[in-house]
């Protein structure tokens, strides 16, 4: 339904975040070189095709079988993969265990981005308490 659709659509963007953390660009940024950098990252699936073949392994579901364990259209690229896997666990009664993997996996990643921002935030406070 709608809610799936939705959910769909703000995993991309999700996805989107992801690069933009990991090569510290700012939504919102005019500098073309950095635009250029987001967009190919995106292209390339770049954060989600490690998700989402370290969720594959860590099921023991071979890359081939994607179409079966999640969907057709997740099985096109690691983008959409990451995108079907967000709706289907957020949305479904039963989202199936490789959903939910991937989820699991975005809110590790989410949860290690957290403490490494609070590390970094108290970075200074810290050296001085251990010195």
């Amino acid at each position: 339904g709608l809610d799936g659709v939705l959910k769909h659509e703000m995993a991309h963007i999700m996805h989107l975040k992801m690069i933009a953390d990991k090569e510290e660009i700012s939504f919102g940024d005019t500098d073309k070189e950095k635009y250029e950098l987001l967009s190919q990252g995106y292209y390339r699936n770049s954060v989600v095709a490690k998700l989402c073949n370290d969720s594959l392994k860590e099921l023991d579901i071979s890359p081939k079988d994607v179409a079966r364990e999640l969907s057709v259209y997740g099985a096109s690229d690691f983008g959409e993969f990451f995108a079907e896997a967000i709706s289907e666990s957020e949305t479904s009664k039963k989202p199936r265990r490789l959903a939910m993997r991937v989820n699991e996996k975005y809110n590790e990643y989410l949860n290690n981005k957290e403490v490494k921002l609070w590390l970094l935030c108290h970075q200074k406070r810290l050296k001085d308490i251990y010195q």
